[in-house]
This record gives structure tokens, sequence and C-alpha cells, in this order.
């Protein structure tokens, strides 16, 4: 490739926000958790054909490298401990049945993430801006959570909780779960709101299917991102037990517009490593570039764990039972009917 053709594809890589960040790319940090190599390959090797929209759309989670991009040790103590307080309430508004939550600029979020810290301000001065970044958070806050009837003092005042335990501190490992939590959920709740603009099938139970992606299966919660699940499923180190998964996602963008790979639209029973290998490549690949053109910035992805928070019995799919099955090989089950 020549240097000219480089320079041409340059131009069209996506504006950073005046950080200069690359959201493509993942800081470096002792508690960012460990990408899965397949999207964090998807991520960097993405080049956008077209340029991306003046506005691209926010986040219905706070974006985990927030809480990394802090370079003061205090602000970003406060971002997890204001999220740790507010956590609960933030995952409510997007549960309810009538929610009208929307996704959030990353500018609200810093705001909502930085309230402990703006309120300890606020409460020995008399600034402006602290007293309206307090009003904004504090209009937000009301906002989502008013059809329960609790109001943003009595979350302001609540305790940080954290894998069922209250804790007065944080260590790497506390922070690197929150962060895998916050990704776990933005994934899932991209991907279905991805899924629900470029799907073309309109007979299927769309969630189910997206339920399926992801440990415990369609009957399991998307809202509910157990720690003991995180290097289990698309993040599970063994590929036939990660293979499961990825037919699921598989089966999910068979319907998407655009030009879906080959090898997704495949219908075949019996998959080799090489194979499914190919196919999470395509899989990630796809969903990158698709989300982009639909959302015009890039996704949060699945990550894993670098240590096992807490036992969990991870519930994979069940129904047929392979007689005799070949060595070294995964099966495709998901367009099988019982």
């Amino acid at each position: 490739m020549s240097m000219a053709t480089d320079a041409k594809k340059n131009s069209n890589v996506p504006k950073m926000p005046p950080s200069g960040r690359n959201k493509f790319e993942d800081l470096e940090s002792p508690f960012l958790p460990p990408p899965i190599p397949s999207w964090r390959k998807a991520l960097s090797d993405f080049t956008p054909q077209n340029p991306p929209p003046t506005m691209a759309e926010g986040y219905v989670f706070p974006e985990p490298a927030l809480f990394l991009a802090v370079q003061n040790k205090e602000r970003q103590d406060a971002y997890f401990r204001s999220w740790l307080k507010f956590r609960t309430a933030m995952i409510y508004r997007v549960s309810t049945h009538n929610s009208t939550a929307l996704p959030s600029p990353n500018s609200l979020w810093r705001n909502l993430l930085a309230f402990e810290l703006i309120g300890e301000k606020k409460a020995g001065s008399s600034s402006t801006k602290s007293s309206k970044l307090w009003e904004t958070a504090q209009r937000f806050m009301d906002d989502s959570v008013m059809a329960d009837g609790v109001g943003f003092v009595e979350l302001n005042d609540g305790q940080m909780i954290w894998n069922g335990s209250l804790i007065t501190s944080l260590g790497d490992h506390e922070r690197e779960e929150i962060l895998w939590e916050l990704a776990e959920l933005s994934f899932r709740f991209e991907l279905l709101a991805l899924d629900t603009r470029v799907t073309t099938s309109t007979s299927e139970d769309r969630q189910e299917l997206i339920r399926a992606c992801f440990p415990g299966g369609a009957s399991a919660s998307l809202l509910v991102a157990d720690l003991g699940t995180a290097n289990h499923g698309l993040g599970n180190v063994h590929w036939e037990p990660r293979s499961v998964y990825l037919h699921a996602l598989k089966k999910v963008m068979t319907t998407w517009k655009g030009e879906v790979p080959r090898i997704i639209l495949a219908k075949k029973l019996q998959w080799t490593e090489r194979e499914i290998e190919d196919l999470e490549g395509e899989i990630t690949h796809f969903y990158v570039k698709t989300f982009y053109d639909h959302f015009g910035r890039a996704p949060i992805t699945p990550r894993r764990l670098s240590h096992a928070a807490s036992l969990h019995r991870v519930s994979y799919p069940r129904g047929l039972t392979m007689i005799d099955p070949s060595p070294n090989t995964a099966y495709d089950l998901t367009n099988i009917r019982i």
C-alpha cells in the first residue's frame, strides 16, 4: 500500500475528543479488564470508510474509559465512589417497561461521576460552576428514578456496596470488576440497540436471541452481568465452549442489513477450531463496522477478568446432546428445533 493511500485512509479516522483519546485503542491501567483478543483486534483494525458524524451518539452507561482517562487520583476515586452510590438507580432507569432513558454524552456522565467531589467543594464554596454541575447532576438523577418515588437526596446519602458487600475502600481488583460490569452491560444494550436498527426480521423474539448470546441463555436477564461469568461466554479462553455463544451471535447477525460476511450466513452443523477462529474474526469485525456506521463511534466490547471474582455455576444452553461427536469439533445447534 502506498503512502498516498495511507494518508487518504488516515483522513477518515474518527475525530477524537479534545483529549485526543483514540477510542478504538485501550488506555493503559492496572485495573482495566483484559480485552478479548478478537474484539481488540477488530477495534484496532477498523478504518472507517466514511467521515464520522458531527455528533456521535452517547452512552447508556458510563464509558469505562472515563474512569481511566482521569489523571487526578482524587477525582478518579470520586468517580468510582459516585458510581457505586448511583449504580442501582442507573440500572433501574433502563429496566422499566416505560423507560424513557436515552444515551447520554460523556460530559453529563463526567458531571455525575464527579458528583461526590463536586458536593464536597460546593459545601465550602459559592462557586457558580460547582452549583451548575450540582444542579445538572441532580436533575439527571431525579429524572432517572422519579418513577419509583426515590429522590436524589436518598441516593446521595447511600452507601457503597459492591458484590454484595458494604465497602469503604476499593482495591485494583474491585475497580477492575466495576469496569468489567460496565463494559458488559454497555455491550449488551448496544448490541440490542444496534440489532433494533439493522435487523430485517419481524417474526422472531429478538431479545430472546440476544439473551442467548450470554451465559444463562435465553432465560437470562440482560441487566444481570454476574461477575462469575466474566471468563465464560464470549470471553471463554477455550474455543469449544466459546463457540456456543459465537453461534448465537452469528444467528442474530444473519438478518442484519448490509454485506453480511458469507461465513456468518453459512448453515452448517460441524465447525473445526480454525473455522471458529475465522467466524469469530468476521463476527467481531462486522460488529465494529456496523456499529460505527449507525452510531458514529467505537462500540463498547466485552472483556475478561484477570481473576476469579466469585463462585458461579455457569448455565450452558441445553437441549440436544451429540451422540458420538467428532473430536475437536464444535456444533452449531442454533437452527435445530427440539
